[in-house]
């Protein structure tokens, strides 16, 4: 679980045991609506801490921001690329289930939004609004042509993380917090945010 110094005041970590799987997430706010708010690959719901504060003092929203399958600090189980975003789709509806909301709003980033976009076709019913940032394809992260998702390949191959810097990798594996060029900090820096903009809590 994320250590209470990761942790703006006013945000709570939770963890919910499902069918599929153990998943943790952060909550903040009391209001009658409910916003799901799926966070962007190699990040977390960290990431939502600041907006989830800014969402909570309006009084409307109870705010819910998961880590996705692997991400965090929900279990990392496998995922099966050929089925594109629907095992993650699958981890959010069952979610949804386990937290009573029968319709919410929802927002995806980056693969959150591939997220989003395969969960507004699973179960659109569920959706008060769909708002996406930067979002891919709900197709996942292989090489995929026409509306239809058709694999380029059969085995569903494509650039996905295959196309990673090696050692940003491995520094992630390590838990790199420093600054060095490739560490995840310094990309995240560079490349997640419209520098000069730099994230107060970058180190978590």
């Amino acid at each position: 679980m994320a250590t209470s110094s990761s942790l703006i005041p006013g945000i709570t970590q939770k963890n919910i045991k499902t069918n599929r799987l153990e998943i943790a997430y952060l909550e903040a706010g009391e209001g009658s609506a409910a916003i799901v708010l799926v966070h962007g690959n190699t990040s977390s719901s960290l990431f939502y801490q600041d907006f989830m504060l800014a969402l909570a003092a309006t009084g409307r929203y109870t705010i819910y921001a998961p880590d996705m399958r692997g991400f965090g600090d929900t279990q990392a189980l496998p995922i099966d690329a050929t089925r594109g975003m629907r095992d993650f789709s699958d981890d959010l509806y069952v979610l949804t289930q386990a937290l009573d909301l029968s319709s919410f709003h929802l927002f995806g980033w980056s693969l959150g939004g591939n997220i989003a976009m395969q969960f507004a076709i699973d179960h659109p019913n569920a959706l008060l609004s769909l708002t996406l940032q930067a979002p891919g394809s709900p197709f996942g992260f292989g090489g995929t042509k026409g509306a239809e998702g058709t694999p380029n390949w059969p085995d569903f191959a494509g650039s996905g993380g295959g196309t990673a810097n090696p050692d940003f990798v491995q520094r992630i594996g390590r838990g790199d917090r420093g600054s060095e060029q490739f560490s995840p900090r310094t990309v995240m820096n560079a490349f997640y945010f419209n520098p000069p903009f730099k994230a107060a809590h970058d180190r978590e």
